[in-house]
């Protein structure tokens, strides 16, 4: 048996342990938190491992489900256990830094809050953001003929907007950004607009309330607009959305394995943009057939 073979076998080992409920009181190197097991976490999860056993071959890893992570006494039982603790996604984040674990926290798709302790001082990780920039590109590359843009936001997701703002100027491309209330009627917002290239759709439960987002899905439909969502779980079914670029979960989970090591070695904290992303969009009239694309039918 080689010695890859044997690391992978115990790290598969642990994990399967810790999933069994064993997590809470195995001697670990580094406990993952996985938030639930959503396939993109599970993808996360096994480039967060892989990454870790090429970086970390002696270190053992123990996979934790969210309910393991409690109230009351979580902190003390990381500290005596793990030298670092991983979180995937946002739930498994949240948790984890509630309890205010005294080790450094690798979070992997998702973004911490701020916190006032000083538990905020040892966060790292990958968000799962992708920059406003590198979203404009990928639609630029659908939409050659790209110039206008529309987007509406309400007072949750204002924060995204001057990023959007910049990355468009410095592509040359006009963004009709709008701000609605929850009282405002957001398809009447999007007529407003006038003749739009594409729709950038925000994670805006206002804009996209269970009331409004099929019928301004419809609209948009009608008038050929292609919607850019923010993951692409909006692209399923036949009056979603028609573009989304989302982070690579496994290479995401990679990139975090290299945070690991730089939390170890006393690295000064930081939360990075994901490095590698894909594509997605459906086959539709007015999209280009480029190189890159996981097409969504």
């Amino acid at each position: 048996m080689s010695r890859r073979w044997r690391q992978a076998v115990v790290a598969a080992t642990a994990l399967v342990l810790a999933s069994a409920g064993g997590g809470a009181s195995t001697v670990a190197g580094i406990v993952v938190v996985r938030g639930a097991d959503y396939p993109a976490f599970v993808e996360a999860t096994d480039g967060l491992v892989a990454g870790l056993q090429e970086l970390l071959p002696d270190s053992p890893v123990v996979l934790w489900r969210l309910g393991d992570v409690t109230p009351e006494g979580t902190a003390p039982r990381l500290e005596a256990i793990a030298q670092v603790v991983c979180t995937v996604g946002v739930r498994a984040t949240e948790a984890v830094l509630r309890a205010r674990p005294g080790v450094p926290v690798v979070v992997v798709l998702a973004t911490p809050p701020d916190h006032p302790d000083s538990s905020a001082a040892l966060v790292t990780g990958v968000g799962s953001d992708v920059p406003a920039a590198i979203q404009l590109e990928a639609l630029g590359r659908l939409l050659p003929r790209l110039r206008r843009v529309g987007l509406l936001y309400s007072s949750g997701t204002a924060h995204l907007v001057p990023d959007i703002l910049r990355a468009a100027r410095v592509a040359g491309v006009d963004v009709s950004a709008q701000a609605v209330r929850p009282t405002d009627d957001v398809v009447d917002a999007a007529v407003g607009m006038g003749d739009l290239d594409a729709f950038w759709m925000l994670p805006d439960p206002v804009v996209f309330s269970p009331r409004s987002r099929s019928d301004l899905f419809a609209y948009l439909r009608r008038n050929r607009v292609p919607v850019l969502a923010p993951t692409s779980r909006f692209l399923q079914g036949a009056g979603g959305a028609d573009v989304a670029v989302a982070p690579d979960p496994h290479q995401v989970g990679r990139q975090a394995a290299t945070l690991v090591v730089r939390s170890l070695q006393g690295g000064r904290p930081r939360v990075e943009a994901p490095r590698a992303v894909t594509l997605y969009a459906k086959r539709r009239r007015g999209l280009a057939d480029v190189p890159g694309v996981r097409w969504v039918e």
